[in-house]
C-alpha cells in the first residue's frame, strides 16, 4: 500500500535521497516529482568549456529512474508546475517519458487548473502509452488555492474519461505554520467534502503541506540544536482523528520549504534534520566567514549524534553519512571529503523520507 507522498524537485540532491532508499521504504511512498528545466537540460562538455549558452537534452532524471525506480508495483507523480515554456519543450519532455515508461518506471502525470492544452495532449499520449492513472493537485502552485476544487476534479475527470478509482487528489496547502493551522483545517475539510465522491472511492486523497523555513535567518545558532514545530505532521493527524478521516494519505516538503526558491547563492554551513515532531537546525556561518569553512557540517554532525534527536547510524542512508562525518576532524585543514549543499539535501532528505515512512 502506498502510503507516504514526499514532493520533491528533481534535481540531483532529492534524486539522490530517492535512489539511496531502501527498498522496503521505496515499496510504500509515491513520489511527487517537481520537473524543472534543469532536470532534463544540461550544456554539453564541449558546450561548457566554449562558455556557450545553448543546451542540449540531458536525462539526469532518465539515469536515476530506469535505474532505481523500475521495481515491482512502482510509482511516482510527475508534476511540470514550476517548468518554464513547457510548451517549448514537450517533444523532449515526450522523449523522456516514453524511455522511462518503457523501462519499467510508472509514471502519473499530475494536472492542476494551469495545466496548458498542450501539456494536456501530452497526458493524453502518456494514458495511451501507459494505460495510466492521473493525477489532480489542487492548491499550491495553482490559483485559487482549493476554491471549487470540486469543479477543478470534475473538469480533468471528465476531460481525460476517468474514473475515481484511478484518479489521485493531491491538496496542496503549501507553506503552513502555527498561526494559520485552524484555517487551512477548516479550508480542507470543505474541500473534501466537496468532492464528486467520497474519500474511499477515489485513489488517493492526499493532503500535502510543509512548515520548515524559507530561510535559516531567524534561527539560533545552538549546539544541542535549534527546534522548529512540524505543523504539517501535526495538522495532518489532527485531520484525521478529529474528522474520521482513515483513508487520507500524507505528503510533504522534507526539509526545504513549500515554496521553491532556485537559490544562486551560497548558504550557512548548516546541518538539517527531522525527528518525529520537530526539525532540528545545527546552524553554521558562510563558509568563507568561519574558519572551518564547509568543514562546520563536522562539528554539525558530531552535535547531532550526541543529540537526543539522532537515530541510529542503521535507520537511513543519510544517519550513516552523517556518522561517517562525525568521525572526521574539523580542525584539520587536510581533512576532506566533506560533501557540499547537494550532498547535505541528499542526506537530510533521504533521512527525513525513511523517518516519516516509519512514522506512517
Amino acid at each position: 500500500m502506498k502510503k507516504y507522498f514526499p514532493i520533491l524537485v528533481a534535481k540531483k540532491g532529492e534524486l539522490v535521497a530517492l535512489e539511496r532508499l531502501s527498498q522496503n521504504v521505496k515499496d510504500e511512498i509515491v513520489p511527487v516529482l517537481e520537473i524543472i528545466n534543469e532536470s532534463i537540460e544540461k550544456p554539453s562538455n564541449e558546450e561548457s568549456k566554449k562558455k556557450k549558452k545553448k543546451k542540449v537534452p540531458y536525462s539526469l532524471i532518465e539515469k536515476t529512474l530506469r535505474i532505481h525506480w523500475n521495481f515491482f508495483d512502482n510509482q511516482i507523480f510527475f508534476d511540470f508546475s514550476l517548468f518554464k515554456e513547457l510548451d517549448k519543450q514537450i517533444k523532449v519532455i515526450r522523449g523522456l517519458i516514453t524511455s522511462l515508461i518503457n523501462s519499467g518506471v510508472n509514471i502519473v502525470p499530475v494536472v492542476n487548473r494551469e495545466s496548458t492544452k498542450d501539456y494536456l495532449l501530452l497526458v493524453d499520449y502518456i494514458l495511451a502509452l501507459n494505460n495510466s492513472q492521473i493525477c489532480i493537485r489542487v492548491g499550491w502552485g495553482s490559483t485559487g488555492a482549493f476554491d471549487n476544487a470540486q469543479d477543478v476534479v470534475k473538469k480533468f475527470c471528465d476531460r481525460f474519461n476517468v474514473s475515481p478509482e484511478t484518479v489521485s487528489i493531491l491538496l496542496d496547502l503549501g507553506a503552513i505554520n502555527g498561526i494559520d493551522k485552524e484555517g487551512c483545517k477548516s479550508k480542507t475539510i470543505d474541500a473534501i467534502m466537496s468532492l464528486p465522491k467520497a474519500v474511499e472511492d477515489w485513489k488517493n486523497v492526499i493532503v500535502a503541506a510543509g512548515s520548515f523555513p524559507e530561510n535559516l535567518s531567524d534561527v539560533i545558532d545552538d549546539k544541542s540544536g535549534h527546534i522548529l514545530t512540524r505543523y504539517e505532521w501535526i495538522f495532518w493527524n489532527e485531520l484525521k482523528e478529529e474528522n474520521g478521516y482513515k483513508n487520507i494519505k500524507y505528503g510533504d516538503y522534507g526539509t526545504k520549504s513549500a515554496r521553491f526558491m532556485d537559490a544562486k547563492h551560497a548558504g550557512t554551513i548548516s546541518l538539517k534534520y527531522t525527528a518525529p515532531n520537530y526539525f532540528v537546525i545545527f546552524k553554521g556561518k558562510l563558509s568563507g566567514d568561519h574558519k572551518h569553512g564547509h568543514r562546520q557540517i563536522i562539528t554539525h554532525c558530531q552535535n547531532l549524534i550526541s543529540s537526543r534527536y539522532c537515530s541510529e547510524q542503521e535507520f537511513s542512508w543519510g544517519d550513516l553519512k552523517y556518522y561517517d562525518l562525525s568521525l572526521k576532524n574539523p580542525d584539520s585543514e587536510e581533512e576532506t571529503g566533506v560533501g557540499n549543499t547537494t550532498n547535505w539535501i541528499q542526506y537530510s532528505q533521504n533521512h527525513h523520507i525513511t523517518l516519516q515512512h516509519h512514522l506512517l
